[in-house]
């Protein structure tokens, strides 16, 4: 079971999504700015090592829990479906 999470800098593939007219909201428990002021996900530390092969593969995320220890855990992606197309 995860007890701890990790701020993990958005990936290059999601920045287009958190620019100045975002939902980024870096007081929001979901978000955070690392040392390098760079905007982050507050992460599962236990999902981080999947989650980066996700977003190495070119898949666009929209969602990630660990299941901390009381379900399986997931990556949610809507590349598929289209609603994070850039080109909509």
């Amino acid at each position: 079971m995860c007890t701890t999470s990790t701020l993990v800098p958005i990936p290059p593939l999601l920045l287009p999504y958190y620019g100045p007219d975002s939902m980024f909201d870096p007081t929001h428990p979901e978000y955070g700015v690392d040392e390098q002021g760079r905007k982050c996900f507050v992460l599962d530390t236990c999902i981080v090592p999947a989650l980066l092969a996700v977003w190495a593969a070119g898949m666009k995320t929209l969602g990630c829990c660990c299941g901390h220890g009381q379900r399986s855990g997931g990556v949610i992606s809507l590349d598929t479906s289209g609603l994070l197309d850039e080109s909509r």
